[in-house]
């Protein structure tokens, strides 16, 4: 079976987030490769869904910070042809 682009995006963006998690988004431009506003869509379909968190962290830094994502404590299970 072959994945659509995609199913390919949101999976290569789930791996980075847990392999590098709490990551923020500017990062998983750089890890994935994907454009800003790929991730930022996919970002905002798996928070939606539940399979990601975003919580904003104090920085001492100037200028505005980044946004991290990374795994909530719910699973992500593939959907199988039986599921359904």
């Amino acid at each position: 079976m072959r994945l659509s682009d995609q199913e390919y995006n949101r999976l290569l963006l789930l791996k980075k987030v847990r392999t590098s998690e709490p990551v923020a988004r500017i990062d998983l431009v750089g890890l994935t490769g994907l454009t800003g506003g790929t991730i930022t869509a996919i970002t905002a379909d798996l928070v939606k869904r539940g399979i990601v968190i975003e919580e904003k962290v104090a920085s001492s830094a100037p200028g505005r910070p980044g946004q991290p994502a990374d795994q909530s404590d719910r699973q992500v299970r593939h959907r199988h042809q039986c599921d359904r």
